[in-house]
């Protein structure tokens, strides 16, 4: 979305799903001063953990929150990344412009640059 376009071959080059050491990135986190406790969820998880994270959160302030009705940001879709790396290429760039005209909905999926096994194997990590 910033103009910055890599294909996704390049992009998984240069950020394998191994590459993060998560116990290293949670261990510098517990290390900062007034860290006690560190929740992770998945993105996916949101809208069903949000009981579990607002809760800790606000105590016992008494403040009615919703989740939002969906995920605030979708990604892009299938079409909407095809027309990107197009126009990238052409060098008529306006991400913002194609994921509006393709945006995520039941007809056009969203973009995934992982394969199942590459998502199983992220999961694994």
């Amino acid at each position: 979305m910033g103009g910055d376009v890599v294909t996704p071959e390049v992009f998984k080059s240069e950020s394998s799903l191994g590459a993060v050491n998560w116990v290293y990135v949670i261990t510098r986190l517990r290390a900062k001063p007034g860290v006690n406790q560190l929740t992770v969820w998945r993105c996916e998880d949101y809208t069903a953990m949000f009981p579990q994270i607002c809760d800790p959160l606000l105590g016992s302030c008494d403040v009615a929150v919703t989740p939002l009705p969906d995920a605030a940001s979708c990604g892009m879709s299938c079409m909407a990344v095809a027309r990107t790396l197009e126009a990238a290429a052409q060098g008529t760039l306006a991400p913002a412009a194609v994921r509006q005209a393709w945006p995520v909905d039941p007809g056009n999926p969203p973009y995934n640059a992982f394969t199942p096994g590459e998502a199983d194997l992220s999961q694994e990590f």
